[in-house]
């Protein structure tokens, strides 16, 4: 429940992802607003999309929810590199790790920087990582990003609990790692499915 009286408005704050001088996020007040710090730290309170139409013509757009020290809200293109990757490693966590702390960290691996990727990391800071090759070395099969964003959002939504309890649940059981990795899908509701979006039309992966 918000205070009463005067205040800030309840609506999230909203960040782009995007070169803005040397930050790959950034606010937009009248014009962009470079956001310095190089991650996020927050709880995942919801995955939509939007359909935007722009310049170019109709788009959609991948909504993040994450709640921190204020609420915010990032957007991206949903084709874009950044959705990909922020939607391929969210689902390697489990249905428990969804519900902890996520940071979120954009990257590039180009000098133009008009490239940006997703670093995911779990609770306890371990890097989450959906490998693009096999152990072969051979480049996996694109998932379809509709789909997988689909799925990913029942996940939350079905996980709509309060954090600081299960925290608590937790503490009890801190020798168990809520990340999981591609061979631990089993324990997960959907995860047959999960496994048929994730193998479906080559990608050329670029790297």
């Amino acid at each position: 429940m918000s205070n009463l009286g005067f205040g800030s408005s309840p609506q999230p704050t909203k960040i782009y992802i995007g070169k803005e001088g040397s930050a790959l996020w950034y606010f937009f007040n009248e014009q962009p607003v470079a956001i310095t710090h190089s991650a996020l730290t927050g709880y995942l309170r919801g995955v939509s999309t939007r359909e935007y139409t722009g310049d170019y013509g109709i788009s959609q757009k991948l909504l993040l929810t994450i709640e921190a020290d204020k609420v915010y809200e990032i957007q991206t293109g949903l084709e874009t590199w950044f959705a990909k990757t922020v939607l391929r490693n969210l689902s390697g966590l489990s249905n428990e790790a969804l519900t902890r702390q996520i940071t979120f960290e954009p990257y590039s691996t180009d000098n133009t920087k008009r490239v940006i990727f997703c670093n995911i990391y779990d609770w306890s800071g371990k890097k989450v990582f959906v490998p693009w090759k096999d152990e072969q070395g051979n480049k996996l099969k694109e998932p379809n990003y509709e789909e997988l964003y689909q799925l990913l959002s029942k996940r939350i939504d079905n996980n709509a609990i309060d954090p600081l309890l299960l925290e608590k649940e937790n503490d009890r059981h801190s020798d168990r790692n809520p990340s999981v990795d591609m061979t631990s899908f089993e324990d997960l509701q959907g995860a047959k499915k999960l496994n048929a979006i994730l193998s479906n039309d080559p990608a050329d992966i670029p790297f």
